[in-house]
């Protein structure tokens, strides 16, 4: 394509290793062409996507540092918060807008929080678990429930009977609209368990919410639009903004092949781990996956090929609109909740200092001088809502800290975004599933994989040296 660099990588020929060496000459786009069998007309149809992979490394990186969760601080900073975005979330409104601000006050009161209930970096290892079929190939249960918290998406059941495939521990719940008409079917059996509504509120889940011991909280960021991502991609971001580390498990045994190979790719650039059963067949090596030195590296690279001149590049680069908060507002509820509700630990979250967080997390809270951050909407990097506390002295605001310990490289835009280099593990991975999918498919085991990267990893050693 004119005026980009691209790299392909086909998945359906040999040549696929001669491909996958030429990503190494600082490609910054990646085209990947595979086919999948339609069972319905029983033909092989092509599938064709592109990657801009430091758009990408960028995009997930910066979920590790802002809140998913809608507080009224967001409501309060947000350009037509009140006004124009609170009526979004709230469905059958009966008008354009909050106009009224006491009636939309009344309808999302029981689920908005004054300030983030959870923070980056709060929790170490978290899983997120999907509703794949292949999850009853295996027994990953016990390693499920081993992590801090567990992310479960809809009505998955957490029984006796699947408890060796999928655990028992349950965390939080991330919910479609239609799996909130059952919320308490669904949050039965846990009273502790997160509830988070992933699109609207709605008078009928508010009177079911007034009957539960449960946190309930509105999902912040959700694409108001045909095709938004599904449950499964919203339950990463919710668990990058919160986790240390992220396992995914239930994810890879779905079609189309595209979706798997995003999770592919995610897991190349160092943004979680894929746990499946094909993989466990094959002993996965997870010593091929970036480490958070070479990850923090590639993304500084990537910064560096997108900066601008004169443009900031700070912890705070990305603000586009900036708000202040007192974070001592009333907590989420309202006057009619039950006795049940009312008597119930349903807003501990809310009340935990961040004196109280593992040290990771205060680190990050001093790093950002107390600043939180939210996406305004969709997936645009330069669209931040950024909030600082009154009660800090408000200093350097706009150049920001660095938040690793890691040193910049000194020529990034020769890196070229070097979470390319981590790409030759995802053609592995999108081969096999390509091949599991087709027929006529063999896999191709290519030994250079590791090479790669390990050749890769001490380069970019000596670059920053």
């Amino acid at each position: 394509m004119r005026g980009k660099k691209w790299a392909w990588i086909d998945c359906n020929r040999e040549g696929c290793l001669q491909d996958r060496a030429e990503i190494s000459g600082g490609n910054k786009y990646l085209q990947v062409y595979s086919v999948q069998r339609n069972e319905q007309f029983k033909i092989y149809e092509p599938l064709e996507y592109e990657f801009d992979v430091c758009e990408t490394l960028l995009l997930w990186e910066q979920y590790r540092n802002v809140t998913t969760i809608l507080t009224r601080e967001y409501l309060d900073a947000r350009p037509g918060g009140w006004m124009d975005y609170a009526a979004k979330r709230i469905a059958q409104l009966g008008a354009a807008n909050c106009s009224n601000r006491s009636l939309c006050e009344e309808h999302l009161e029981l689920i908005l929080p004054p300030k983030p209930p959870f923070w980056p970096r709060q929790f170490r290892t978290c899983a997120v678990v999907g509703n794949s079929g292949d999850l009853l190939k295996t027994e990953f249960g016990k390693v499920i429930d081993a992590h801090d918290i567990v992310i479960r998406d809809n009505e998955a059941p957490v029984t006796t009977k699947y408890a060796k495939h999928v655990g028992m521990k349950r965390s939080f719940r991330l919910m479609a609209h239609g799996v909130v008409r059952n919320l308490l079917e669904v949050a039965t059996g846990s009273d502790d368990e997160v509830l988070i509504i992933k699109s609207v509120i709605h008078r009928d889940f508010n009177a079911k919410i007034k009957l539960l011991p449960n946190p309930v909280y509105l999902f912040q960021g959700v694409v108001f639009r045909r095709g938004a991502k599904g449950t499964g991609i919203k339950s990463l971001e919710l668990a990058l903004s919160m986790c240390n580390s992220v396992d995914m498990y239930g994810f890879t045994g779905h079609n189309p092949l595209q979706g798997r190979a995003y999770y592919q790719l995610l897991e190349c650039l160092g943004t979680m781990r894929l746990h499946s059963p094909m993989r466990e067949a094959r002993k996965q090596d997870w010593s091929v996956i970036p480490t958070r030195p070479t990850v923090n590296a590639a993304y500084y690279a990537a910064m560096g090929l997108k900066r601008k001149p004169g443009k900031d590049q700070g912890a705070f680069k990305n603000c586009k609109v900036w708000g202040s908060s007192s974070r001592n507002g009333r907590l989420s509820g309202s006057k009619d909740m039950s006795e049940t509700r009312k008597n119930s630990n349903y807003a501990k979250w809310e009340k935990t200092s961040v004196n109280s967080l593992r040290s990771e997390a205060q680190h990050h809270y001093r790093a950002m001088e107390g600043v939180t951050m939210y996406k305004i909407d969709g997936n645009k990097l330069e669209d931040l809502v950024c909030i600082r506390p009154q009660q800090l002295a408000v200093r350097h605001y706009g150049s920001g800290k660095k938040l690793t310990g890691s040193s910049r490289p000194s020529s990034p835009a020769a890196m070229a975004c070097i979470g390319l280099f981590l790409l030759a593990r995802a053609s592995e991975e999108i081969n096999h599933a390509a091949a599991v999918i087709s027929e006529q498919g063999k896999p191709v085991v290519h030994s250079g994989a590791e090479d790669l990267v390990r050749n890769f990893e001490q380069t970019s050693v000596a670059t920053r040296s």
